[in-house]
């Protein structure tokens, strides 16, 4: 699961639950965490690339202290494809430890905005927490020179924090950024519009003047309290998308599966029939042929 991940979001730059986060679990069993740390702290001490990707792959879901600070180790790793792998991981992590790890390296590193697809990762897996704490690192984000993926990850992750400091920075934003912007209309207003209208309970599309008006009449005394009950049957599909997780992600039912497998089989028995008689055409005399293609 974790390596289709990495290639969709290398390949895509991209993707991709309810504004709120995952119901926690009950603990994994020692013996899957004593496991985890064996693989994990073998595999970042001894192991290569390969090595690292599959512990990650493997034993980065379990969500153990221990387990968490030996994912985040991958962070500071030189290969981009172990960074990604780590920060995937942490995305899903339900363990404030897993947001601490992501905070200081994003801080740290500043070869990370150098490479689009893991800037871009990151601000998901921050944004994924939902998390007060992470409003500034997702401001500073705001930059203009950012990739367009990196500042629609950066508008959705401030919609996935539910608080009025989140819907105000995204206000503030929606004013002066925007890669591109061009005789004064926001590039990215369609991703402002699902994150305010998450925040706010409010939808006022893409106009923009429409948002600063009503932000100023209502901004006084404003809160943010399960205002994504009132989105549209659309936009919480789309707000869903961007947040679930891959376990969580809607599979094929077993009648669908079965359904398939009955329809290929059945387009091969055709496949099948349909030999015998191309055989006898081709072998009839070439006079037949003709008399039969001129009738």
């Amino acid at each position: 699961m974790l390596n289709f991940i990495l290639a969709s979001a290398l390949t895509l730059g991209g993707s991709p639950q309810a504004p709120t986060q995952e119901p926690v679990s009950s603990p994994p069993a020692p013996e899957l965490v004593e496991e985890a740390v064996q693989v994990l702290t073998r595999a970042f001490k001894h192991g290569k690339t390969p090595e690292r990707l599959e512990a990650l792959d493997e034993y980065g879901a379990v969500n153990d202290p221990a387990v968490v600070r030996l994912v985040t180790r991958g962070l500071s790793d030189k290969q981009a494809e172990v960074q990604l792998a780590a920060v995937e991981c942490l995305r899903w992590l339900d363990h404030p430890d897993a947001l601490v790890g992501l905070h200081k390296a994003y801080k740290k590193d500043k070869q990370i905005k150098k490479n689009d697809a893991l800037y871009e990762a990151f601000i998901w897996a921050i944004g994924q927490h939902g998390s007060l704490s992470s409003i500034e690192i997702l401001v500073e984000g705001a930059q203009a020179s950012a990739p367009r993926a990196v500042q629609a990850a950066r508008i959705y992750s401030l919609g996935h924090i539910p608080h009025k400091d989140s819907l105000e920075e995204l206000l503030s934003s929606m004013q002066k950024t925007g890669r591109g912007r061009r005789r004064g209309k926001q590039p990215l207003m369609a991703e402002f519009a699902l994150s305010l209208a998450v925040l706010s309970g409010q939808d006022f599309g893409k106009d923009e003047a429409a948002w600063t008006e009503w932000w100023r009449a209502n901004k006084k005394g404003f809160e943010v309290v399960g205002a994504a009950e009132t989105l549209s049957k659309r936009q919480a599909k789309q707000w869903q998308r961007l947040w679930i997780s891959p376990k969580e992600k809607p599979g094929k039912t077993d009648q669908e599966k079965n359904k398939k497998r009955d329809e290929e089989e059945e387009e091969r028995n055709n496949r099948k029939g349909s030999e015998p008689a191309r055989t006898a055409r081709l072998a009839m005399a070439p006079g037949k042929q003709r008399a039969s293609q001129a009738k």
